[in-house]
């Protein structure tokens, strides 16, 4: 079954990259660089699942972003961040570290 993914990173490269990955895979990827720009879309694309990078810089970052989506609907989101140890994953559903593998991603995914 084909998925819609929301992808919001403020790394134009990273975009590019999971963009890629997502539909080489037969899913479809609304990529995003900030956490207002993908509120907006968000109700348009209507995604199945949101990965978003936790720093972000500007406005709003990836807690912020979660916390204001997981107002507006149940849907589930996956959070991404290079610091390690991992933060907590709240309002998230999951937090993945980068870089990972699409496989991983799929995984988390497919269990929310």
């Amino acid at each position: 079954m084909k998925r819609k993914i929301l992808v919001v990173d403020d790394c134009k490269a990273i975009l590019f990259l999971l963009k890629e990955e997502i539909e080489d895979q037969g899913d479809e990827a609304l990529c995003c660089c900030s956490g207002e720009e993908a509120l907006k879309k968000e109700r348009e694309f209507k995604p199945d699942i949101v990965l978003s990078d936790i720093r972000m810089p500007g406005g709003m970052n990836g807690f912020e972003f979660s916390q204001k989506l997981k107002e507006q609907k149940q849907i589930p989101i996956v959070l991404m961040t290079a610091e390690t140890p991992l933060p907590e994953c709240a309002p998230a559903n999951a937090i993945i570290e980068k870089p990972f593998r699409m496989e991983d991603f799929n995984n988390i995914a497919n269990a929310l």
